[in-house]
């Protein structure tokens, strides 16, 4: 009947005073939306979880970069190829893709090749000795890159080197020149260009011919030396 109609049931008049009841019985606001188990145990897997790496700092960077460079770093074997380095690398716990992460190497790199160039020296069998004095005007900056999981080695500088030539024992000096780095680059380190400028202090007639061999050979030596400061490099990262 049209009176039974208008009879609210409980349920009915329990909506319209703001409240319900919950499936275990407790009393709660209309409003209030539970979860369902099903959607509890959704979310349980999707939830932000701590993320903990097995991979410590010293696989990119063995270590503190602050240290003084010290030409002894690496020796004997091959130099490695500057770009890209054998065998996988891993990123950081955030990159374990090794899609792409760089770390900047600049300080040590110029340390370190500072330190390798100002070493350099070329002894003649006619007892004369051509040597780096001074490395001046270094600018360029060093990287390591992990891409598509490969460590790839990333550098550019150029100097300029002062060097003199003397006989063995003997202060005195035959002839002093200046060498242009011009390239120091991880695409053709293996051909680096060597600039010979004039001479600073020119040598007499009479070792003229000695001083120029001496000045060829010290060339030679610095190319090696920028070959062990990318071996170097490699090792220390």
């Amino acid at each position: 009947s049209d009176s039974d109609d208008d009879k609210l049931t409980e349920a009915e008049l329990a909506q319209f005073r703001g409240y319900k009841k919950t499936a275990d019985g407790r009393v709660t606001s209309y409003f209030s939306r539970e979860q369902s188990e099903q959607e509890k145990s959704l979310i349980g897997s999707i939830a932000p979880k701590r993320l903990e790496s097995n991979v410590s700092d010293d696989s990119f960077d063995n270590n503190n970069n602050d240290t003084e460079a010290s030409p002894s770093a690496a020796s004997g074997g091959a130099a490695c190829a500057a770009t890209p380095s054998g065998g996988a690398a891993k990123g950081s716990a955030w990159n374990q893709a090794g899609t792409w992460e760089e770390k900047d190497t600049t300080d040590w790199c110029r340390k370190q090749l500072k330190a390798r160039l100002k070493q350099t020296k070329a002894e003649s069998d006619d007892s004369v000795v051509a040597q780096i004095t001074k490395v001046k005007d270094m600018k360029g900056d060093a990287s390591v890159a992990v891409v598509s999981a490969k460590k790839r080695y990333i550098f550019d500088f150029h100097c300029q080197l002062e060097f003199q030539i003397t006989k063995t024992g003997d202060d005195d000096v035959l002839a002093s020149g200046t060498l242009h780095l011009p390239d120091i680059c991880s695409t053709h380190h293996e051909e680096l260009e060597v600039t010979i400028q004039a001479w600073k202090e020119s040598p007499s007639p009479e070792h003229q011919a000695l001083a120029t061999e001496s000045r060829l050979a010290l060339c030679s030596e610095v190319r090696e030396s920028v070959k062990l400061w990318v071996q170097d490099f490699n090792q220390m990262y």
